[in-house]
């Protein structure tokens, strides 16, 4: 059975205006489906903007991971101390 038998979209009890609308509506759905499906490919090649920054930033992700673990067993008298190395880094690199 195939979609005009389902529908009874050729019976005598449809109006021309609504098998129109009908057809109108099965070639909307079957265009999404296609679309959704060239999207789907599309991502798997490229991936999305989501993936391709996170897959950016991962090695950044990682490096803070690292010195996450260093920076917690430090005192609170020594991270000030590490503070103020950072700060004389930063400005050091601004000026060069």
């Amino acid at each position: 059975m195939n979609f005009y038998e389902k529908t009874g979209l050729f019976s005598k009890k449809w109006t021309p205006f609504e098998k129109y609308i009908v057809l109108l509506h099965n070639i909307v759905e079957n265009i999404e489906k296609t679309n959704m499906g060239l999207n789907e490919v599309i991502s798997k090649l490229f991936g999305n903007k989501s993936t391709r920054d996170m897959r950016e930033i991962q090695p950044w992700v990682e490096k803070v991971k690292a010195a996450y673990a260093e920076v917690e067993k430090l005192s609170n008298d020594e991270l000030r101390a590490k503070t103020g190395e950072l700060k004389a880094h930063i400005l050091a690199s601004a000026e060069q």
